[in-house]
């Protein structure tokens, strides 16, 4: 009987990157990543086609996380966050003004998560999206090296998991 989990051809497995935003979210993708290490072929052609994120404002939830590498384990939570506000206010970008309020005053200091304040969460995104773009940019290239030969062409796949 053929291991139908077992994939031999060259060019047949299409990169799959599976993002989990929030405490929820980077559990699940936890699960999939344990889960996924547990499959026959998964040293030899899945693991340099399969990525596994998560992206949080409480570096506590992504310290319990046991399977996805700790390089991309991304926080987007501390920093000060009144400076940031007054400098994007200064700046008057018109992307920032349509989701900052103008009546939004950060908590002082910097805590374990954005305390379900979703303002914080997306002032934490949009400060930390420079990193976040490059840690991404660096797994699709890690995917794209030429000697990784199973891997599909022209195609990629990405599962988000938010909450």
């Amino acid at each position: 009987m053929a291991d139908n989990n077992h994939r031999v051809d060259q060019g047949t497995i299409i990169p799959t990157f599976f993002i989990g935003v929030g405490g929820v979210g980077s559990r699940i993708v936890d699960r999939i990543a344990a889960r996924a290490a547990s499959l026959p072929n998964w040293a030899a052609q899945l693991r340099p086609l399969t990525a596994f994120i998560s992206i949080d404002t409480n570096d506590l939830d992504q310290d319990s996380l046991k399977s996805i590498p700790k390089g991309n384990r991304i926080n987007i939570v501390a920093f000060d966050k009144q400076k940031v506000v007054e400098h994007l206010r200064r700046s008057n970008d018109p992307q920032t003004e349509q989701w900052l309020p103008a009546t939004y005053s950060p908590r002082e200091g910097v805590k374990p998560g954005a305390g379900q304040i979703r303002i914080e969460s997306r002032l934490g995104f949009f400060f930390h999206s420079p990193q976040l773009r490059q840690r991404l940019k660096d797994l699709v290239n890690q995917a794209l090296t030429p000697d990784v030969t199973w891997r599909k062409q022209d195609k990629f796949n990405f599962y988000t998991r938010l909450i």
